[in-house]
């Protein structure tokens, strides 16, 4: 492996552990309530160096690479810790993990632009 190779894996193990931590923190219901009351809410994790890297040319953030699209693929990375169990994704299901992933990413944008 590369540097650079080496740097992307960090960077989706220290993501995927900020969602998991996330993700953790809230059932169903409290993720309904809270989307209920405010819907752009934000959940809460330490954020990793992953928050502060600019991509280089051609790369995506993890944040960006890790979104999932309407009419695409879901990413590689996200569709193998789907497939692992996280987010309660039973049954291929993933909005759990698209609530928790936007939540925690509007806070660490916050983070990162000191806007909190």
């Amino acid at each position: 492996s590369s540097d650079n190779e080496y740097d992307q894996i960090f960077d989706w193990f220290e993501y995927l552990v900020c969602l998991c931590h996330c993700d953790a923190q809230v059932s169903w219901t409290q993720l309904a309530q809270l989307k209920a009351e405010k819907l752009d809410f934000t959940l809460w994790a330490s954020v990793g160096r992953f928050n502060w890297k600019n991509p280089q040319e051609g790369e995506l953030s993890i944040i960006a690479e890790t979104m999932i699209r309407e009419c695409e693929p879901i990413p590689e990375k996200v569709a193998a810790a789907l497939s692992a169990g996280f987010f309660e994704s039973a049954d291929h299901n993933h909005n759990k993990f698209l609530l928790v992933k936007a939540a925690f990413d509007r806070g660490a944008v916050q983070i990162r632009y000191e806007r909190y």
